[in-house]
């Protein structure tokens, strides 16, 4: 039961929701405040019901008292009597409102002398108060007993800060004086504990950033500064270096800084688009699922506007998360939904998920990096992993209970796993109360078709509702100057107007420019030209700072900055100080950022190349020292800033590093690219074995990506793996040249190169038996090589043969998977081998290979394996003509193929599906299937999937068009092995005369195949066919 930041109550082992009704929770938190101690029952009714009659009351409680005893199920943690209601907390029913009175009560009954209960009880109680009691609920007592437990939490904050710090473990008192914060934002006096602690740990930058913090958020909320004792820490943190380490709140006050520039003008002529966001979020809080994308181009007010919802929303309850994108190189796989995480408005929840789906949030944030990073790509193989590990990243960013609101600033700069992350979010049931808020720039998601498409399927899964944020009109600006300086008249202003168009980003920074509106002309500057001008009157530090800042394209933490810059680190700070003063800066969290990405392009802009090449060697090598002890968290940044600098070595294996990590996360997008981005620079390293043998390891990888995310047609794939072939041949790498003719085959064979895939296998085979390291895993790599002969064979029309090599590949492979072809050979070759018993005339063979490859398959529990097993099964039940049979394994196959995103099979049942209903919409469905095949170059069996459809559809002249096209696409790629049945059935639409002499053929090529079923079949039609010619002459 959680009542502290949420309402829920949840089975701990399986997820399962066990009550929705908001009263039984909240009469188990009212029990549980008092434990051990009887309540009468009408002070509960009168405080729970206090607007009914005293019997109305009791009967609601009646009625209450039944769902709470359903739900505990005799648990013996309530007692109930005629009169009272005591909790007991004895039975097997957890409450955190309980655990964490109870671990407070232990903290606070520590002696002085015992400091280690202190903590060890205090961080306890912590970890259990979740948040506000019942959020959501204001009944009187609620509210009194909320309050009540916020302040005993910010008070054991305290304590438990000031006995970390005095135990010198700084990162304890730190992360609660940070709790201490979060439990109430605008309390200034925790944000200066803060800072001393920060302080006496020789954390300056830190400190100053959480001034920074406390004074945006004094200024933001409550309109006024930090008071002068805050502000006289600020000034000691920024004191020249040859002060004392530590602040010291005794010196004189200097004079109170003022911001610079104009006020904060609140929002200006937006209040028809709030209140449309403010109606959209009311559906939420009404249960429901809503996505919003609000678009606009750069300095219209997208942010603002979404910041102002933010804060409305918040008072009303819901937990906000906030990420950015950036429109770097070196964005991060899923790095919006870390950083969503990571704010404390759900890291608390994810803390608390069950098992099964708390692991899976690891593989993001892992707690022990050692043991969950991969040292190499498994691609594929691991692929039907990606449904369970975003359905548990979506767990823990929904909790049950309050409304969250997710925003994503710039979607146009997401990366794709993100987005399908998204996708996947928006269509999980049950729904929770979720509002998606993107923003984007108009422009820039227009030109990107990825993020189009996305749009695009977005809206199929359920409605994206688009508010698009446009310019302020001539009213909308002049009301935003005049507050923003009331000296600007009404003629200024319609200068202003027209020289910024109505962006308000213009209006601010020409006001900042020039306040008073002396200088305006019908010419005055663009944008960029203004926003440049902002770093013209900088002193050097300040404008070494800001160059800096803007080469890494990103937020930054102070430490980076210290590390990179050849200024003092108190100067940096200082110069930090100055320019957050200015609104160059702004703060997010620990970290800062420019207040603006334009400010940050413009200052990037000004740039020589080589003063950008100084600033990238910097970065990398202050990135690299400061992450020396881990750098996988920041191999794609790190690897971009040494690409940057000119130093493609040390960039070319990180970027390969950070490719391996996104592949761990199924983000297989980012991996090819990265992987790209390694080979890329491979070209500027010497020529020789090292290098070769970097491009062989990036290239596999690439292919074991390109293969887990477009599937084994696309033909970037066969370019890799042709690439790695020739490569290990050269270095005499004999297993690492089978793994890829093993991949390249079944590239070749899946694009419909029956004839090359077949070369390819003989060769692999011949490779395959010269490796006799048992290091090499000998056995699985023949395994594969028969797996590969044995599927080109079969289609080239010979089943003996066929069977053959599939009998080794079962007898060698064991059940080991295959990184090549992402199955386990040994299952996939005996479920294709069905197909192969079949042609030589042994139905009740075939049926029993299917049935056992799907046994071993789900014995093996890997999906992968298991669709392929239940495909070609659906394709046996065919040949067999077992329509209900063949249904099942459909049925099954659309299933698992959907959930893990298995197109090109889930398009085989849906063509066979089609076949075996025969009714009126199969012909279409049939076809789309096929077009969907046909669109990502997967020709293998394109014959046989057209005769199918031939016999689906109604018109004779299409059906024959259609065994047309399967015909020359049988003779043309070698597709041969269902030849003789595509002849057959054209031959039944011709007449007795045209279909003899076609039949003859097709039986005497079904001869030479040896394919003892398709002659039988031949036989039957001539048989027939003659008996009917007969009758005519008679």
């Amino acid at each position: 039961m959680k009542v502290l930041g949420e309402r829920s109550a949840l089975d701990d082992v399986t997820g399962e929701v066990r009550t929705r009704s908001t009263r039984t929770i909240a009469l188990i938190a009212y029990l549980a405040l008092h434990p051990g101690t009887p309540q009468p029952r009408t002070r509960i009714a009168e405080t729970f019901w206090p607007d009914s009659e005293q019997q109305q009351a009791l009967t609601n409680l009646r009625r209450e008292l039944l769902e709470l005893r359903r739900l505990l199920d005799g648990d013996g943690s309530l007692v109930v009597t005629g009169t009272d209601l005591t909790w007991t907390g004895t039975g097997a029913c957890r409450v955190d409102l309980s655990e964490h009175l109870a671990a407070r009560e232990r903290a606070g009954g520590s002696t002085s002398s015992n400091a280690d209960a202190l903590l060890v009880h205090g961080e306890q109680a912590l970890a259990d108060y979740g948040g506000d009691l019942l959020p959501g609920l204001y009944d009187d007592w609620v509210l009194e007993q909320r309050a009540a437990l916020v302040d005993g939490a910010r008070e054991l904050c305290a304590q438990v800060a000031a006995a970390a710090a005095a135990a010198q473990r700084w990162d304890l008192a730190v992360r609660v004086a940070r709790r201490r914060i979060a439990l109430d934002p605008l309390d200034e006096t925790a944000y200066r504990e803060l800072m001393r602690l920060q302080a006496a740990h020789g954390d300056r930058a830190g400190a100053l950033s959480t001034y920074h913090r406390c004074a945006a958020v004094l200024e933001e909320q409550l309109g006024v500064p930090p008071d002068p004792e805050s502000q006289r820490l600020r000034d000691d943190l920024v004191a020249p270096a040859d002060d004392d380490d530590a602040p010291r709140p005794d010196r004189p006050l200097r004079p109170p800084r003022v911001t610079a520039g104009p006020p904060r003008s609140g929002l200006v002529a937006r209040g028809r688009e709030l209140e449309w966001l403010e109606r959209v979020y009311a559906d939420v809080e009404r249960g429901a699922l809503r996505t919003v994308l609000v678009t606009g181009e750069p300095g219209v007010g997208k942010s603002r506007l979404v910041r102002e919802l933010l804060h409305r929303v918040t008072a009303r309850g819901a937990r906000v998360a906030t990420a950015h994108c950036y429109g770097t190189a070196d964005r991060l796989p899923l790095g919006p939904v870390a950083e969503w995480l990571g704010e404390p408005a759900l890291s608390s929840w994810s803390e608390t998920l069950p098992p099964r789906w708390r692991t899976e949030v690891e593989r993001l944030l892992p707690r022990d990096d050692a043991q969950l990073r991969s040292a190499d790509t498994r691609g594929v193989v691991d692929v039907w992993q990606r449904h369970h590990f975003f359905h548990g990243l979506c767990e823990a960013l929904r909790p049950p209970g309050r409304p969250v609101v997710l925003v994503l600033e710039n979607l146009q700069w997401c990366d794709q796993e993100t987005l399908e992350l998204l996708t996947f979010l928006r269509s999980l049931q049950p729904r929770r109360p979720v509002l998606v808020l993107l923003t984007a720039r108009s422009h820039e998601l227009t030109a990107s078709p990825a993020h189009t498409a996305w749009v695009r399927r977005a809206r199929a899964v359920a409605p994206v509702r688009e508010l698009a944020v446009r310019p302020l009109g001539p009213d909308g600006s002049a009301e935003l100057l005049h507050r923003l300086s009331p000296r600007i008249g009404a003629e200024q202003a319609a200068l202003l107007h027209a020289a910024s168009g109505g962006f308000p980003l213009h209006l601010v920074e020409a006001v900042r420019r020039d306040p008073d509106g002396e200088r305006l002309t019908a010419g005055s500057p663009d944008l960029m030209a203004v926003l440049r001008g902002r770093f013209e009157a900088l002193g050097p530090e300040c404008r070494a700072v800001v160059e800096l800042a803007s080469a890494v394209g990103r937020e930054f933490r102070l430490d980076l900055l210290c590390a990179a810059s050849d200024l003092p680190p108190q100067a940096v700070v200082g110069a930090v100080d100055e320019l957050w003063r200015l609104r160059i800066l702004a703060v997010q969290r620990d970290r800062y950022d420019f207040s603006h990405d334009l400010l940050r392009r413009a200052a990037y802009e000004q740039l020589t190349p080589p003063a950008r090449w100084l600033l990238h060697q910097r970065l990398a090598t202050a990135l690299e020292q400061l992450h020396a002890h881990d750098l996988d968290p920041v191999a794609g940044r790190l690897a971009d800033q040494y690409a940057r600098a000119g130093s493609p070595d040390r960039a070319c294996d990180l970027f390969h590093r950070a490719a391996v990590l996104a592949d761990d996360v199924f983000a297989y997008s980012d991996a090819v690219e990265l992987f790209g981005r390694s080979l890329g620079l491979l070209a500027d390293l010497p020529p020789g074995a090292g290098r070769d043998a970097r491009e062989i390891r990036s290239l596999t990888g690439l292919a074991r990506a390109l293969n887990a995310s477009r599937g084994y047609s696309d033909p970037d794939l066969a370019d890799a793996l042709s690439r790695v072939v020739a490569l290990a041949e050269q270095a005499a790498m004999v297993p690492t040249t089978v793994d890829a003719l093993v991949g390249l085959w079944a590239a070749r064979f899946v694009q419909g190169d029956i004839l090359r895939a077949h070369e390819i296998a003989v060769k692999a085979l011949a490779l395959s038996e010269s490796v006799t390291d048992p290091g090499a895993a000998p056995d699985l790599l023949r395994a594969q090589a028969h797996f590969a002969g044995g599927g080109s064979t079969l289609s080239l029309g010979r089943p003996a043969d066929s069977l053959a090599h599939f009998a080794r590949a079962t007898a060698l492979g064991a059940d080991d998977a295959s990184l090549s072809i992402g199955s386990h050979p040994a299952v996939h070759a005996l479920a294709w081998s069905a197909h192969a018993h079949w042609l030589l005339g042994s139905p009740d063979t075939a049926r029993e290979c299917a049935a056992e490859a799907i046994a071993r398959a789900r014995a093996l529990a890997h999906p992968y394996t298991l669709t392929i097993t239940l495909g070609y099964a659906a394709l046996t039940h065919q040949l067999l003509d077992h329509r209900a049979d063949l249904q099942a394994c459909a049925d099954e196959l659309e299933v698992v193929s959907r959930r893990h995103g298995f197109a090109y099979y889930a398009d085989w049942g849906e063509v066979l599906a089609g076949w075996s209903a025969d009714d009126a919409s199969s012909a279409r469905r049939m076809q789309d299937a096929i077009s969907r095949l046909r669109h990502v170059g997967a020709f293998a069996r394109m014959p046989y999937w057209l005769s199918l459809l031939a016999d689906r559809t109604p018109d004779p002249d299409r059906a024959l068009a259609l065994l047309d096209a399967a015909t020359v696409s049988a003779r043309s790629r070698h597709d041969v092995w269902w030849l003789p049945d595509v002849l057959r059935r054209r031959a039944a639409l011709l007449t007795t005369a045209s279909a003899v002499p076609l039949l003859e053929q097709a039986r005497d090529l079904a001869l030479q195949h040896g394919s003892v079923a398709l002659q039988r079949r031949c036989e039957r039609d001539l048989a027939s066919r003659r008996t009917l010619a007969e009758r005519h002459r008679s």
